[in-house]
């Protein structure tokens, strides 16, 4: 009898440890299972993210071209007290770009191809694919053919412009304006002994192409070079907000604001505001604009 309470009892005990068991392998698959949740939601949402920016490359035989900047060779600005202010900020500004479209897709081909350093040299470019161009229209002669962005020539209603006459306070080189606003919409401010940008703004533009309105054309400027490079961390690192901004705006232009020092962006790029554009009209591509950079060669 007493033999039999003991087994009796080590029965009872045997009870609370199988279900111990149950529940640790219960919990384990519950929690692969999560995972493999949060992975296949992570790669639908870049995705989706990659669709919502419209750059609609999703088949083998499709893709992009990078045109980069043109103009000095990476040399940077002679003012400048780091070799990280200037032109290399477009280049870092098109590796961040590359890198995050190959991440999010395998099925793209992806060319790379140095902007022309001759307006006569514009033509023999590839100018109805995907486009994506970096740099401003003194940087980048196919940004300047296809969006002017110059007061006087401009093919969408936005340009840079002098904000006040140098030598008076608070000027600037390159301010952002919209047309019928007579004040610019964005100010860059240099730092005080006037050796860099302290506040810049970079500006995405992702708007039809005008040689092919079933392929795009995505620009990324900045009213400086640190501006080209927040709109391209932007652009990549922010596509949730981007997206959610610029919802339901099939062409846009966005502005993100961002702060900077000596040789870096200080921090993360923020939105500022964002405008629907109509489609570019080819009509407005004339020589005129090419004659006037032909001037400046």
């Amino acid at each position: 009898m007493y033999i039999h309470l003991i087994f009796l009892e080590a029965a009872n005990w045997m009870i609370p440890v199988q279900d111990i068991i149950i529940n640790l392998i219960a919990s384990l698959i519950w929690l692969l299972l999560g995972v493999l949740a949060v992975y296949l939601k992570n790669r639908l949402f870049k995705r989706m993210m990659y669709k919502r920016t419209r750059l609609k490359l999703h088949t083998k035989n499709d893709g992009y071209i990078i045109h980069s900047y043109y103009g000095n060779s990476g040399k940077v600005d002679k003012e400048a007290k780091t070799g990280m202010m200037g032109y290399p900020f477009e280049y870092i500004s098109y590796a961040t770009v590359i890198t995050h479209l190959k991440s999010i897709t395998k099925n793209v081909e992806v060319k790379v191809e140095p902007g022309p350093l001759l307006v006569s040299q514009i033509k023999d470019k590839t100018l109805d694919s995907n486009i994506i161009i970096f740099g401003g229209p003194l940087h980048n002669l196919i940004t300047g053919y296809l969006l002017g962005m110059s007061k006087e020539n401009h093919t969408i209603p936005f340009y840079f412009a002098p904000y006040k006459n140098k030598g008076e306070e608070g000027y600037d080189k390159a301010s952002l304006y919209m047309d019928g606003v007579d004040e610019p919409i964005c100010i860059p401010k240099q730092s005080d002994d006037g050796t860099y940008y302290k506040e810049d703004y970079g500006v995405i533009i992702n708007i039809a192409n005008p040689f092919n309105k079933k392929k795009r054309l995505i620009s990324m400027i900045g009213c400086h070079s640190i501006g080209v490079y927040a709109a391209a961390l932007y652009f990549t690192e922010f596509d949730k907000e981007l997206a959610k901004h610029t919802k339901g705006k099939d062409n846009y232009i966005a502005i993100v604001k961002c702060l900077g020092d000596l040789d870096n962006i200080k921090g993360d790029p923020e939105y500022f505001d964002s405008y629907e554009l109509d489609d570019i009209d080819p009509n407005k591509l004339t020589d005129k604009y090419l004659k006037d950079i032909e001037l400046k060669e």
